[in-house]
């Protein structure tokens, strides 16, 4: 690796996760391998060293967290080494057959402290009760391929009563209610300290209920009733219910379409209900669970690090910059997402400035993606992936539509530029054709 202009992109190869609520068949399709109809939960295309991808180098196979270790300033380049110390973004594919837990990503003065006092305390970094395996906060955004569903944020404070009133199974062992984000915090304190015995009768109530009730909401996904069966079927148990079913009710049901995408900053409650999308955040493998999940469950540092203020969550539509260049720019200095709309044989040149990741979703099976430099080429079929070390310019070509996701570093001013070979117009938002996302 003696070029001036920096080392070879580099072909990658995803760690596939899989967990129970995974899909059998979408990520499948989406990397092009038969699945063997077990759940396939996740892709991920990043460094972390718990489940880094591999990476293949002058013909051979590495884990992509040691081939950057070898020559970290070559791949990642002064300044986001400077200042991350590693790749500082993790790229995943993710597709959700039934309900995720309920969970939240500590900030970074959270996470920092965390991580210390689980590491002074010797807890293993793959043990079950570990809460903390990095000491870095966990912002990320979701970018819809199918329809997506999913629970983001409290509700805002003053719905919180309505959401109350309607379950009495479980809100009137529970004090008033003051509509104010301490007044959501402490309801939650009296909600998790109720004798698991009483409890437990109470969400029975609520389930008995809910399942006479099932008629009305059948199909109605905009009904928290809908869900909280959903979630019910897949991680709870009729004789001991899941306490986080009552969470889903005070959750923000989003909806996003293929092509609209969501934020969540640190601190934000969530669960992923189903659907597809492309996921792109800090590399940091922290998460806090509240609930409806056979994992490790502390209320006690959930409650901690919880935001209150029930915001709306923001969806964030795509900022189209050129006719075939999406543009998801999130507040965050970590990551940032472009997306390339490509017809037959259209090209475009840029210029990595830090570390680019480069993910291939041709609309035909038989479309390929060119990526040229002046180390050479490199193909990429569909559900193939690359890693273009920073300082590499590079020309991607295609055979066949294709959609090419393009995780990137915001901080080095990294603009959006290709140059685009064909001379499409701009499109306006609304007339993208989002049945092409996936």
């Amino acid at each position: 690796m003696t070029n001036r202009e920096g080392p070879a992109p580099v072909r990658l190869s995803p760690r596939i996760q899989r967990y129970d609520w995974g899909d059998p068949s979408l990520v499948p399709r989406l990397l092009g391998f038969v699945g063997d109809g077990r759940p396939v939960a996740e892709a991920w295309f990043g460094a972390h060293p718990l489940a880094p991808a591999k990476a293949l180098s002058n013909g051979s196979w590495h884990s992509l967290d040691e081939l950057i270790a070898k020559c970290p300033r070559r791949i990642l380049g002064t300044p986001v080494l400077s200042r991350f110390g590693s790749l500082p973004y993790l790229l995943k594919i993710l597709a959700a057959a039934s309900p995720l837990s309920i969970q939240v990503h500590a900030d970074s003065k959270h996470a920092k402290r965390g991580f210390l006092l689980e590491e002074q305390a010797g807890i293993p970094a793959n043990a079950a009760n570990r809460r903390y395996r990095d000491a870095r906060h966990k912002p990320e955004m979701l970018l819809a391929l199918t329809e997506f569903h999913a629970l983001c944020g409290f509700r805002p404070i003053q719905e919180i009563p309505k959401v109350l009133e309607s379950l009495p199974e479980t809100s009137d062992l529970l004090p008033p209610f003051q509509q104010t984000p301490a007044g959501l915090r402490r309801l939650l304190q009296a909600y998790y300290s109720l004798p698991r015995d009483r409890l437990r009768r109470a969400l029975k109530r609520l389930l008995a209920r809910l399942f006479s009730e099932e008629p009305e909401f059948r199909g109605r996904p905009s009904d928290p009733r809908y869900w909280a069966l959903e979630a019910h079927r897949a991680s709870s148990r009729d004789e001991e219910p899941d306490p986080g079913l009552k969470l889903i009710f005070l959750l923000s049901w989003v909806h996003l379409y293929p092509g609209q995408a969501i934020y969540l900053p640190p601190g934000t409650p969530h669960a992923y209900l189903r659907g597809a999308g492309i996921e792109l955040m800090a590399s940091s493998d922290n998460v806090l669970r509240a609930g409806l999940t056979s994992k490790h469950v502390d209320i006690a540092e959930v409650l901690r690090v919880l935001r209150y203020d029930g915001a709306l969550p923001a969806i964030m539509e795509p900022k189209i910059v050129e006719g075939a260049l999406f543009s998801y720019r999130p507040p965050v200095v970590e990551f940032a997402l472009d997306v390339f709309r490509l017809g037959e044989d259209e090209r475009i040149t840029c210029m990595a400035r830090g570390p680019q990741t480069l993910l291939s979703l041709p609309a035909s099976p038989s479309a390929q993606v060119d990526i040229r430099s002046k180390h050479g080429e490199l193909c990429l079929n569909r559900g193939q992936a690359c890693l273009v070390p920073h300082g590499v310019r590079y020309t991607v070509r295609t055979k066949g539509q294709t959609t090419i996701y393009r995780a990137l570093v915001p901080t080095l001013g990294t603009k959006a530029e290709p140059s685009l070979s064909s001379k499409r117009k701009a499109k306006h938002v609304n007339e993208v054709d989002r049945d092409l996302w996936c």
